[in-house]
């Protein structure tokens, strides 16, 4: 096991994400701080959510609902958990209840930048602009979020249901970013909800923003869970990843709600300097953040490797010289 410093967590979460009624910003930047010190987490990168929720509506019916659990099932995935089964019993209501719980967890990036702010540097602002607003509003609110101190950008092309010419925006995001040596981060794989299902799932392959990769070598592009985000299948989309991370030298992953086992297989596949330390936290039931960094840390890997995965390679992409713990 690793034992020397601290971790840098690239994949963190507000502690209030669940909740419809949000914490003061520097109320939930104090929980944070307390958290990461027991869990020994020197730098969290803290994630915005934005999406729209009328898009949600707009885009999906309760009759593709239902179609997409019929391609599911069509597609061999027979055992259905009783929360997809629902879609087909009430579409109408799981849709919205889906509304609801999306609605619930959206933190906008001005949030997360304040908490940051109340955080004394140890939490560092992603920001997530919804790139189905219009590229010139896309833009200008990039520029306005980077100016107040976003470490990186994020998007959620599940949640975000981004089509291809939302994908074909985000090439005028990158060369923002490339311009500016922001990292972009881009969430692969599924969701939980209607977004564990192949249709929807579909949004999160890598593939889709390869692209975006090959185009923009000097931007540094990270595939947020590695591609494998999946409790149908688990890895589901991890080889695609895995081939990115290989064929482009800015192209890395994040481990976040990757099974131990997976990063494993990844590190072996395409080296410890490739991977990101991510909890996910607090999005993972039943795990605290310290069991997060410690299955981290007890990762079956070469010792040199692993500090790599949970601080090196962290600290050498966002430039913290000081963060050895």
């Amino acid at each position: 096991m690793a034992e020397r410093g601290c971790v840098i967590d690239f994949h963190v979460h507000a502690p209030d994400i669940f909740s419809p009624r949000k914490l003061p910003p520097e109320e939930a930047a104090a929980r944070l701080v307390s958290e990461m010190g027991r869990a020994r987490v020197c730098r969290a990168l803290l994630y915005a959510v934005e999406a729209s929720v009328e898009r949600l509506r707009r885009l999906v019916s309760p009759a593709r609902l239902v179609r997409a659990v019929e391609g599911a099932i069509s597609a061999g995935i027979v055992a259905l958990p009783p929360h997809l089964m629902r879609l087909v019993a009430d579409p109408g209501a799981a849709l919205e209840e889906h509304a609801r719980l999306l609605g619930a967890a959206i933190t906008p990036s001005e949030r997360v930048i304040e908490i940051s702010r109340r955080s004394g540097g140890r939490i560092l602002p992603v920001a997530c602009p919804d790139p189905s607003a219009g590229t010139d509003e896309l833009l200008a609110r990039a520029e306005a979020l980077a100016r107040a101190g976003a470490v990186a950008f994020k998007v959620l092309p599940t949640i975000q249901l981004l089509e291809g010419r939302d994908v074909a925006k985000l090439e005028a995001l990158a060369e923002l970013l490339q311009e500016r040596g922001l990292p972009l981060i881009i969430h692969t794989g599924c969701d939980p909800g209607l977004w564990e299902l192949p249709e929807f799932c579909e949004y999160g392959r890598p593939s889709r923003f390869e692209r975006i990769a090959r185009r923009f070598r000097d931007l540094t592009v990270v595939l947020a869970h590695t591609g494998a985000y999946s409790a149908l299948v688990p890895g589901i989309y991890m080889h695609e990843a895995l081939d990115m991370m290989r064929r482009y030298p800015n192209v890395y992953g994040d481990t976040a709600a990757v099974d131990p086992e997976l990063v494993e297989y990844a590190a072996r596949k395409v080296g410890p300097e490739k991977l990101l330390f991510g909890s996910d936290y607090p999005v993972v039931a039943g795990a605290t953040w310290e069991e997060l960094v410690g299955a981290a840390l007890s990762l079956r890997l070469p010792e040199r490797w692993v500090e790599r995965i949970v601080r090196e390679n962290a600290a050498e992409l966002l430039g913290l010289e000081d963060a050895g713990g």
